[in-house]
């Protein structure tokens, strides 16, 4: 992500760090399970501020917090505004497409100047 925002910006990588609040779904060390990821994601929704914007990244993620599959078009839930991305691992091969890396790294550096 810090690639393609950097792409378009120049950020740094401690840039891009202080810029965004990076969290992962479950980051206590235990096993990833479907359920333990939708219990995190509810717990997690609950610290959200209102008129914030969450970038879910990967498809289990957005099972988790149970939305319907909407890729970079923002859905708006009690005042959050959540964006869907694919995760960008080296297995993903969303990001081979130009067009379609364009557009998440727009995506990405809108938010990175909003911040």
């Amino acid at each position: 992500m810090w690639k393609l925002v950097a792409d378009g910006t120049g950020a740094s990588q401690s840039d891009y760090a202080d810029r965004f609040d990076r969290r992962n779904l479950i980051s206590d060390g235990t096993e990833w399970t479907s359920w333990r990821a939708f219990q995190a994601a509810g717990e997690m929704r609950g610290t959200f501020p209102w008129g914030i914007t969450v970038v879910l990244l990967g498809e289990r993620v957005r099972q988790a917090f149970q939305l319907p599959k909407m890729l970079i078009h923002p859905i708006e839930i009690d005042g959050v505004l959540y964006r869907q991305i694919p995760h960008p691992s080296g297995r993903c091969l969303f990001y081979n497409d130009p067009i379609l890396r364009a557009l998440v790294a727009l995506l990405m550096r809108d938010l990175y100047g909003r911040q």
